[in-house]
């Protein structure tokens, strides 16, 4: 068994790669800034100039000549400049006059630069959102992937790992986690956005009522913009941090690891807190971000290790994957994190089901792919779907074929309807389109047809959770795989839902052999 040191190494280099993706995201997120600061700077530059170029005045007389009361005079709104406009055209010199007042009224009322510094904070924070969103989704996959490899290297056995849901992922990312009860994304429109806008409007109107000098503006939006960045620097190295541990707690999951510890730099930055939560041991099942695991504080540099105990080890070498040819267990002590992934995890090719063609009625067994429901099941298909019924005292007559938008029992008609997608995907590791089509027929009978009515509404996640874990216990006849099938699409149901539920006793045993 690999000592802690070991795992401290491998995990710190994990926590490290996600540190260096949330540099990128800052770097990029600064330039954003920066850029719409220079942006700004560049509008008000260019009315300066051209009040100053009717004037025949240089940029610092032409702003020493927008004093207090010109601000009276010259405030005119919309209206008044048009109709003044057309009412004095046939003056030669007019249009001179037009410009100028036009130059003095966007310098003086501050609409046009105002207008334009919360267009150029709205693109910039935008493409920020977007960034820190894609290296969340990125840091998430690369950790939850690579935690498994690290977790199964050590062990020294290779075993099908499930690949990351998209849909729990953008269910995690959108999910407030913070004591604040925002996300990211709120955060980033609820309070810096408007905040940077608030305090360089504050500073454009300071700079033309106190008629400050023009350096001085810039060395405030200087100042302002540092401020923006700061705020943004810290909430994506603590987003980054946070999706780091629910990445590695989701892979945990996956692997039956059930308690972990808590591993924190040790330098003269860290602070008391993270000390005193350096390898503290907790139970998978009382993990909770800023209580049992980092991140603690904004900018937290702490991860999590897992507790290999010789029990996941002998849970391991029992899931371990066998050479088909030989027979014999595959061990991956020499394998790279490419191969391992291209052998061990399937490709992220799944999308979510198209449901243009789904009957709202019906509690149906499976959102992935398995075998598209508009295959129309042949005679010997459905006379082995008969004989799978029979076995699991299904009676034949709730069942009806080729009818339906897809497989799953319908609230209305009091019937199951049984299409294409009861066959499984045999292309795909995902669990629940390779389920059996005997653990379906379980899932809609005894999950769904014999708790009907529902108290929950169709697609609730709790309807359908509720349903794989019933089968899972009552159906009859049932292999034990089909079992642990069942009761592993229960909990991904939560999963999927971005709510932890912790395994029972019952769970454990269908799942891992043993409470």
């Amino acid at each position: 068994m690999k000592n802690n040191e070991y795992w401290a190494k491998r995990f710190k280099a994990l926590e490290e790669r996600s540190n260096a993706e949330a540099q990128k995201c800052v770097a990029e997120s600064m330039k954003l800034i920066d850029d719409a600061i220079i942006q700004i700077d560049k509008d008000i530059t260019y009315w300066l100039k051209r009040f100053a170029d009717n004037n025949n005045m240089t940029l610092a007389e032409a702003k020493k000549a927008i004093t207090n009361k010109e601000l009276k005079e010259l405030g005119w709104d919309v209206e008044e400049y048009i109709r003044k406009g057309y009412a004095n055209s046939y003056l030669g010199n007019w249009d001179k006059e037009l410009e100028n007042a036009s130059a003095k009224y966007h310098i003086t009322r501050l609409d046009a630069i105002k207008m334009q510094m919360m267009l150029f904070c709205d693109k910039a924070f935008a493409d920020i959102t977007e960034n820190v969103t894609q290296t969340l989704s990125n840091v998430y996959k690369d950790v939850y992937y690579r935690t498994a490899f690290e977790v199964q290297k050590g062990i020294g056995v290779g075993f099908s790992f499930a690949q990351v849901d998209e849909r729990r992922l953008k269910l995690i990312l959108e999910k407030p986690w913070a004591i604040d009860g925002t996300n990211f994304s709120e955060r980033i429109w609820g309070t810096y956005r408007p905040k940077l806008t608030n305090k360089l409007q504050q500073a454009l109107t300071d700079w033309c009522v106190r008629g400050t000098d023009p350096k001085k503006l810039a060395r405030q939006l200087s100042y302002e913009s540092n401020v923006a960045q700061s705020a943004c620097n810290t909430l994506i190295r603590t987003e980054t941090a946070q999706i780091c541990t629910r990445a590695e707690m989701d892979s945990y999951d996956e692997l039956g690891v059930e308690k972990y510890s808590v591993l924190e730099t040790l330098d003269g930055k860290t602070c008391d807190m993270c000390a005193d939560m350096d390898s503290k041991i907790f139970n998978r099942d009382d993990f909770e971000i800023g209580i049992t695991a980092p991140p603690f504080h904004p900018r937290c540099r702490g991860t999590t290790i897992p507790e290999v105990t010789d029990e996941l080890l002998k849970q391991g070498r029992k899931r371990a994957a066998r050479d088909p040819e030989t027979g014999k267990t595959i061990y991956i002590d020499d394998m790279s994190y490419t191969d391992w992934k291209e052998k061990f995890v399937s490709n992220d090719k799944f999308t979510s089901a198209n449901n243009d063609d789904i009957i709202k009625s019906e509690r149906r067994m499976s959102n992935r792919l398995r075998t598209s429901p508009s295959h129309i099941l042949t005679d010997s298909e459905i006379n082995e779907i008969k004989e799978y019924s029979s076995e699991l005292n299904i009676p034949i007559e709730v069942l009806r074929f080729n009818e339906g938008g897809r497989t799953g029992f319908s609230d209305i008609q009091g019937i199951i309807n049984v299409r294409g997608d009861i066959l499984p995907d045999i292309n795909s590791t995902y669990n629940r389109d390779l389920m059996s089509q005997r653990a379906v027929l379980a899932h809609e009978y005894y999950g769904h047809y014999k708790n009907h009515p529902s108290k929950f509404r169709i697609d609730d996640w709790r309807d359908e959770f509720k349903a794989s874990y019933d089968a899972a216990i009552n159906a009859p006849n049932l292999s034990d795989a089909e079992r642990r099938s069942l009761m592993i699409d229960a909990y991904d149901r939560a999963k999927e839902a971005g709510v932890t539920v912790k395994y029972n006793k019952k769970a454990r045993l269908l799942i891992y052999g043993y409470d």
